[in-house]
């Protein structure tokens, strides 16, 4: 009894012991999911040079390290949201995103330092962004376009950051200025089915793909039923702006070019063809044809080919038709083969 006691004894001993040998995980920013495989695992402190091959919004980057593509989550800052899943775009979120573009645009060579943390809990490399001697993640916060935004252990340049925002705070910029008024009025719909609506002597609508901002990408016809996935105000226009779509196709209009009622008048069937740009790529082999629902067809893709889009058709016989343009011929499809 007592040689099994001193046993069991013993093993506990044992295992207590593994357990403190186990070491900490790191503290680290719960982050999109990530973009690439292994991550190059620098020595903390060590500078690594690399090319920008997007920017995904304010503090996030996608780059080519080493001959990987890796995304990069920028230490200490945080930027307003542009496209979050629920609660749609943030104040000076596009501000955000456009700044970090004019400060590290694609096929830019920035240097990035690790700090601590390799990467955050969904793979994302954690850095320090510099772009020639600029710390883009303090001039970010300096414009006043991100707040600061640490996690121990990763606080080798908080210093610098912190003095940015003071700097940003003094100024009163972006972040740190005025809050807007809050909207008089009530979004017409955050989600749900609506219908466009065209100005007086248009038959369509025009939409962009910033709100408030730029020339129309696309245009819907008047009367077309289409879904609302996000109402955002813009404080400067003092309105509401709606992402509408509907077969892939997306972009912003104020509340004036939509309507919660149907029309009475029908949709326009495909002699009212109307504008959407956007790029697919065939899965299969895809037959182009001359016109919506024929039966002469003018050329084929390949799989894989890609296919600029330049018009949207309906048929009743058949659905909805797409014309695009590709190296291997323009024509009519069907979009079941498609992506």
């Amino acid at each position: 009894m007592a040689a099994r006691l001193s046993l069991t004894l013993g093993i506990i001993v044992f295992v207590l012991a593994l357990s403190t040998c186990v070491a900490p995980v790191p503290t680290t920013m719960p982050m999109p999911a990530p973009t690439s495989t292994a991550a190059p695992t620098p020595i903390p402190g060590e500078m690594q040079e690399a090319r920008v091959l997007r920017v995904v919004d304010g503090d996030t980057i996608a780059v080519e390290l080493e001959g990987k593509r890796y995304s990069v989550r920028y230490i200490g800052i945080d930027t307003p949201e542009t496209h979050h899943p629920t609660d749609g775009a943030d104040y000076w979120g596009f501000e955000a995103t456009e700044a970090n573009q004019a400060l590290v645009h694609e096929g830019a060579r920035v240097v990035l330092q690790r700090d601590i943390s390799e990467t955050d809990v969904y793979g994302r490399l954690l850095r320090y962004v510099f772009v020639d001697d600029v710390l883009v993640n303090a001039e970010l916060v300096r414009m006043g376009l991100a707040r600061v935004l640490f996690y121990e252990p990763d606080v080798r340049y908080r210093t610098e950051i912190k003095a940015a925002e003071a700097e940003a705070q003094a100024a009163k910029r972006g972040l740190y200025g005025p809050v807007p008024t809050p909207p008089a009025v009530q979004p017409l719909l955050h989600r749900g089915s609506a219908w466009t609506l065209a100005a007086a002597g248009r038959a369509t609508v025009g939409l962009r793909y910033d709100p408030a901002r730029g020339e129309p990408v696309m245009s819907f016809p008047a009367g077309m039923q289409v879904r609302v996935v996000d109402a955002f105000w813009v404080p400067e226009e003092q309105e509401w702006w709606y992402w509408i779509g509907v077969e892939g196709f997306n972009g912003w209009v104020t509340g004036e070019a939509i309507s919660r009622r149907a029309p009475s008048e029908e949709f326009p069937g495909p002699s009212e063809n109307w504008a959407a740009y956007d790029w697919v790529q065939a899965v299969d082999s895809v037959s182009m044809y001359v016109l919506p629902g024929s039966t002469q067809i003018v050329g084929s893709l390949s799989p894989g080919t890609p296919m600029q889009l330049k018009r949207v058709s309906w048929d009743p016989r058949g659905g909805w038709w797409y014309y695009g343009e590709s190296t291997q011929g323009e024509g009519w499809v069907a979009p079941d083969l498609l992506e």
